[in-house]
């Protein structure tokens, strides 16, 4: 009978324990949420890009998963009355999602087409991906061919040209993007 009563006492402070520790866990969770201390929604980078960039809330047109970049690794295309933006970001276990870089192009309407550059090399190999994106103010334009020529990556100056035929409709724009 003693030793009913003796493992009684020893369960009930096990189980106050496990209750302050998962109270303890939800509360550093919702903190870190309410802080923006761990990006744990990709979401979250991009939002943090735009504010430090001075960028107000963009829209998303296109999100694109690369693994051969990095296995965690994505990139989003977004824009907004003024700008588009090309937002490249990671996930780590430490940090969460986080922005890596953000061309952001301004896209006011005062140029026909603006464009913009922003190349990737792969993680494991000496390959490379060079997006091209913008935006066409002018409704009379209904394709374009691009040709660009990245001198960082290939001393050779060997240029790579794209058709775009395809746009994307958001905030009065339309986006593109290849590849």
């Amino acid at each position: 009978m003693n030793d009913r009563k003796a493992v009684k006492k020893t369960e009930l402070p096990r189980r106050k324990k496990a209750l302050r520790r998962t109270a303890a866990a939800l509360a550093l969770l919702v903190f870190m949420i309410l802080t923006n201390l761990y990006g744990f929604l990709p979401i979250q980078a991009l939002r943090n890009q735009e504010d430090l960039s001075g960028v107000r809330r963009t829209e998303i047109l296109r999100r694109d998963y690369l693994p051969q970049v990095h296995h965690f690794s994505l990139f989003y295309l977004s824009c907004n009355k003024d700008v588009v933006m090309l937002t490249s970001m990671r996930w780590n276990l430490l940090g969460g999602w986080y922005p890596v870089y953000a061309p952001v192009l301004d896209c006011d309407g005062s140029e026909p087409v603006v464009s913009g550059t922003y190349g990737v090399t792969y993680s494991d190999s000496d390959q490379y991906i060079l997006y091209v994106f913008g935006c066409v103010n002018d409704p009379d334009i209904a394709s374009l061919q691009l040709s660009v020529t990245d001198l960082s990556q290939d001393p050779n100056k060997i240029t790579d040209t794209c058709q775009i035929t395809e746009f994307l409709e958001a905030e009065g724009h339309r986006v593109f993007a290849h590849p």
